[in-house]
């Protein structure tokens, strides 16, 4: 298992909360080669991300939502490439006040091991 800060971790992470609908969002954008510059040369460039946050359906237990990929912004100079991923959850599918609370913690799958993309107790916060 591999544990980044957020200052240093190669991902971008959004939460978005849509007032009307109650739709929450989540995108994460992962620098793959500085994905693979970190963890190791044993990893193999498939990382599959997860939203680490409370199911209101499950009694409030934390589960993993995994993100859909959306495309690949190639890279650009000094910027590297970034694979871009999306979940939409609709209001019932994830306790907001939790979210608020506690935050949404983002991990990747992938063949090396997960990989948490914040320390612990450094969840990204639902405003």
């Amino acid at each position: 298992m591999h544990v980044f800060d957020r200052s240093t971790a190669p991902m971008f992470f959004q939460a978005h909360l849509d007032n009307t609908s109650r739709e929450l969002t989540i995108s994460v954008s992962i620098q793959d080669r500085t994905l693979r510059d970190k963890v190791g040369a044993g990893f193999d460039g498939m990382e599959r991300p997860f939203a680490y946050m409370p199911n209101p359906a499950n009694g409030g237990v934390f589960e993993k939502k995994y993100l859909s990929f959306v495309g690949t912004t190639p890279a650009s100079g000094p910027r590297p490439d970034s694979d871009h991923f999306k979940l939409v959850l609709k209001a019932g599918e994830f306790d907001l006040a939790a979210a608020m609370l506690h935050g949404i913690a983002v991990g990747l799958d992938t063949n090396v091991g997960e990989v948490w993309m914040q320390a612990p107790g450094d969840d990204h916060k639902v405003t």
